[in-house]
């Protein structure tokens, strides 16, 4: 059955510049809500879908706590 996951995360640094890590290792990451709701700074919403396998999803996963160290 095909699926489409969202979620927010609450990041304690700029949503922006945890993009801007994750886009230097290749993924484009989510969407911060900043810039539609103002008052959800440091917000970033992500999605997962069956497109994605669980390798993908680790290797995601390990990118991303390497951006929230930078």
């Amino acid at each position: 059955q095909p699926f489409f996951n969202e979620f927010t995360v609450i990041l304690d640094k700029p949503a922006a510049a945890v993009q801007d890590a994750l886009l230097k290792e290749g993924y484009i990451a989510g969407l911060n809500l900043e810039k539609c709701y103002p008052a959800l700074r440091n917000h970033l919403l992500l999605c997962a879908t069956e497109t994605k396998n669980l390798d993908e999803i680790t290797a995601f996963a390990k990118a991303f706590g390497k951006a929230m160290q930078s």
